[in-house]
């Protein structure tokens, strides 16, 4: 990776804030920008479907290339988010800078419980995937992988101020 590149990683729960936070300071400022919820491996049973709440169930390969792609096409800057953006140590070892979205977890689930419904989608799966699973690895891949933090964006406070605080922070550190 080219050295000029400052790889920028917003993390925190599935919820918090992260995806629309990065996009739109992404569009702002015209960076590319690396969603991991796109490089989740498909599951080797179809009928079980794929672990959200699992780092494994990215495919770092893929992950990689499209991080490589942006750094070697002379980007100065690239912004990349998810969830597991900090739990994977070969992509951790590349980020420059964390950025975490702060949310409790009961608003991250309603969230996320909201965003299936106005998918059309059965929050059936998602809610016994949490009980069962799901909130135990978020605490032990997550929140336990939250270090390095240099900036901390509250993911209650209206998106449009977390959006130009995170772009404001960029711009003072580049």
């Amino acid at each position: 990776m080219p050295e000029e590149c400052r790889v920028v990683a917003l993390s925190g729960l599935p919820g918090s804030g992260k995806t629309t936070i990065a996009r739109g300071a992404a569009a702002r400022l015209g960076l590319p920008l690396v969603e991991m919820d796109h490089y989740y491996r498909a599951p080797a049973d179809p009928a079980q479907g794929v672990d959200f709440s699992d780092p494994h169930s990215i495919d770092p390969s893929i992950l990689q290339a499209a991080i490589d792609q942006h750094t070697a096409s002379g980007a100065s800057i690239l912004l990349i988010e998810g969830i597991f953006a900090l739990a994977l140590p070969p992509i951790r070892r590349q980020i420059h800078d964390v950025v975490w979205v702060e949310a409790p977890l009961d608003i991250c689930l309603a969230r996320k419980l909201l965003r299936k419904l106005d998918e059309g989608a059965d929050v059936r799966p998602s809610s016994h995937g949490y009980l069962d699973r799901a909130r135990s690895r978020y605490l032990t891949h997550i929140v336990s992988a939250r270090t390095g933090v240099a900036l901390e964006l509250n993911g209650l406070e209206p998106v449009e101020a977390s959006i130009t605080a995170l772009i404001e922070w960029i711009e003072h550190e580049s």
